[in-house]
């Protein structure tokens, strides 16, 4: 089941090219470094399976640039898309493609609180 993002206390949003391209929720257990870290696991396993750094930054760059192609003009992405597009930026952050700023990257942001419903008689 995935949680809502409103239910979350706060959002992690992936940008890219100035584009706004995906949202993820924060919570106590799905922080910011769970992101970094499941980053991290998908390259060594790539590294592993014998792709190398400049392989995988070459297919980071093109997963990115194409998701962020679909997202702009509004074409369907797949949450594993989503997911995969999360791989790319982070990882193109850690093997120093992408800095982490206001064209490139993530913010967390604070989900607003969902005001209750009062029924008045």
């Amino acid at each position: 089941m995935f949680l809502k993002m409103y239910d979350a206390p706060a959002s992690l949003s992936l940008h890219y090219k100035g584009t706004i391209c995906s949202f993820f929720p924060i919570t106590k257990e799905k922080n910011l470094q769970y992101y970094i870290d499941y980053t991290n696991d998908h390259i060594v396993l790539n590294l592993k399976k014998g792709y190398s750094v400049k392989k995988q930054i070459a297919v980071l760059r093109m997963f990115a640039d194409i998701f962020e192609d679909r997202r702009r003009n509004k074409k369907k992405v797949s949450m594993e898309d989503h997911i995969h597009f999360m791989i790319a930026i982070f990882g193109l952050i850690k093997f120093k493609q992408l800095d982490n700023d206001v064209l490139n990257g993530h913010l967390i942001l604070k989900n607003k609180k969902k005001k209750k419903k009062t029924t008045t008689k």
